[in-house]
């Protein structure tokens, strides 16, 4: 008889795609800060490149992955006869995952609209249940016989829950209580 599991937790921040925005387009020289030290919208005066640095306060993306998977297994020898054996593996896969996304008010795609944020769970599950029987004999030094029986079971199954929501007027709370979204979308 044994066991063995693994059980594993990852946090992914993806964030924004900070260079697939303005910063390249705009010109070095050009300063995203007034002479108060304030974030300018738009910098350099051009309406088209948007201050990229709202980007990296104001867009959080973020997943949390807890999974763990494992065996249990066991085997008999010579049960009830000589020759006669059972065994039997049971393993499964487990993960609770939750994805959540903000997006402030001043982000290039929001454009001084209000921010907006979401949720998602998912758990997936699998698992799997194999049973041998297995009868093995020897006559006369000359003659075998091996016989295998067996049973398998599987399930699969997948649970989610979303939420979006929009008008989220305390950005602080970014995608931790989306409740407090005026519009659920």
């Amino acid at each position: 008889f044994g066991a063995q599991t693994f059980t594993s937790y990852e946090v992914v921040n993806s964030g924004t795609n900070l260079y697939g925005q303005s910063p390249l387009q705009m010109n070095p020289l050009t300063s995203p800060y007034d002479e108060d030290g304030t974030m300018i919208q738009y910098p350099g005066g051009d309406p088209l490149l948007y201050n990229p640095l709202y980007h990296l306060d104001d867009i959080t993306k973020e997943s949390r992955i807890i999974k763990t998977y494992g065996t249990v297994f066991g085997k008999l020898k010579d049960i009830f006869t000589e020759g006669l054996g059972f065994e039997t593996r049971f393993s499964y896969d487990l993960s609770v995952r939750r994805n959540g996304a903000f997006e402030g008010a001043l982000t290039y795609s929001r454009k001084n609209s209000t921010a907006v944020a979401s949720n998602e769970y998912v758990m997936p599950t699998h698992w799997v249940w194999d049973n041998l029987l297995t009868y093995n004999k020897s006559f006369n030094k000359m003659h075998r016989v091996n016989i295998v029986a067996g049973m398998s079971a599987e399930e699969s199954r997948a649970e989610s829950l979303a939420l979006a929501v929009r008008d989220l007027h305390y950005e602080h709370a970014e995608f931790y209580n989306p409740a407090i979204g005026e519009e659920i979308t």
